[in-house]
């Protein structure tokens, strides 16, 4: 029986989209990139991207925005009047926004969700967390990556990656300024696949997570270690970057950092805990494969039922794809999870007056006292 075939036809897709790099105090302005005697002119510098599924392209690029005011070029993104003579001159110089443009291809179901603004619909939605997850986000993180890590320029607010817990798909791309154009960008329309609104998915993990801030009892864990003169050793240290680093959405560094803090914590607990003769004795312990270190150290000290040692044996496991193979963790649906297992996983070992892991995205959840003393 001869096999049949389906064709499916394939309609080309531009968008277009901006994102705002500041991210700092108003006393320390600093919009975007800073460079120096040089920017780049929009369109023309444009840098161009092979996207991971091979037939979508993307560009970006800086608009050289700003006007000369005392022989000198101050940014002002309504302003196209740099004068290239200053602009050599100039030390530092600021870019501004990031803007660019992605090339795709989408069915034609998929067109017709677009051009009849079904929001709400399966192919909408289906395309929009595509776009997000595995086009947009990985590559133009890369890029943003690369400008704070070997470039310097820390300070550029990080793109997060979609999270439907704090945001809707269609905040999250309105957040991108993100259009569409299916006529070689003669029209542009907004590219909203639902609701622009802030969501949590569940009562439970909204009520759960608003017991990591600072309550009466860990208050006065925070006297007693102030006034007992504790100091956070390199270990909380690293845990608390592990932290910070997940609370932005930048899960790569976070599991980096949540891993080397769980090596360097089990390490100093043992040396706090053991005679100089017996550490002798540990050195071979301390030299087998991390997983096996982290089953026995846990169960050493009473933590298998406080961790999921599973869930904290896989964050490893990705932590390592992130290192050896380059792995987005923003891939992995579990991500999230295995990080909360590795900080608490890493908090178990670390003395003091442990450790609490809020988030500076939150709503404010008021209940009855009954119901706050079951979940605590």
């Amino acid at each position: 029986m001869p096999q049949r075939f389906l064709l499916v036809q394939l309609n080309d897709l531009s968008l277009r989209f901006r994102v705002d790099l500041e991210e700092s105090p108003e006393s320390l302005r600093r919009p975007g990139l800073l460079f120096h005697r040089w920017l780049p002119d929009g369109e023309k510098d444009a840098i161009q991207l092979e996207l991971e599924d091979g037939r979508s392209k993307m560009r970006i690029w800086f608009e050289r925005t700003g006007y000369v005011r005392r022989n000198q070029i101050v940014y002002d993104s309504s302003r196209n009047e740099v004068d290239e003579k200053t602009m050599s001159e100039q030390g530092v110089l600021h870019a501004g926004a990031v803007f660019g443009e992605l090339k795709t291809t989408v069915n034609d179901k998929e067109l017709l969700a677009l051009r009849e603004q079904k929001m709400g619909t399966h192919e909408y939605l289906s395309l929009a967390e595509k776009l997000a997850q595995q086009l947009m986000y990985p590559t133009f993180a890369r890029f943003l990556d690369i400008c704070r890590t070997n470039f310097g320029q820390y300070w550029i607010k990080q793109l997060e990656a979609w999270d439907s817990r704090k945001t809707s798909l269609g905040l999250y791309c309105q957040s991108l300024h993100l259009q569409w154009s299916s006529d070689d960008g003669k029209s542009w329309t907004a590219f909203l696949p639902n609701e622009p609104v802030l969501v949590v998915k569940s009562e439970g993990y909204k009520s759960s997570n608003q017991l990591q801030y600072i309550s009466h009892e860990s208050w006065d864990r925070l006297v007693k270690a102030t006034v007992g003169g504790y100091k956070p050793t390199v270990a909380a240290t690293t845990l608390s970057l592990a932290h910070e680093f997940m609370d932005k959405g930048d899960l790569r560094q976070a599991f980096i950092e949540g891993v080397s803090a769980l090596e360097v914590a089990i390490e100093s607990y043992f040396e706090a805990n053991l005679d100089p003769e017996l550490r002798k004795s540990m050195a071979q312990f301390l030299e087998i494969n991390l997983p096996a270190r982290v089953v026995s150290a846990a169960t050493l000290v009473g933590g298998n039922s406080k961790v999921d040692l599973g869930m904290l044996l896989e964050a490893i496991k990705v932590r390592n794809r992130i290192v050896h193979d380059g792995w987005d963790p923003s891939r992995d649906a579990g991500a999230i999870e295995k990080l909360h297992e590795l900080l608490k996983g890493a908090a178990l070992f670390i003395s003091g007056p442990g450790f609490l892991f809020p988030s500076s995205h939150f709503m404010v959840i008021r209940q009855p006292d009954s119901e706050w003393k079951k979940l605590a």
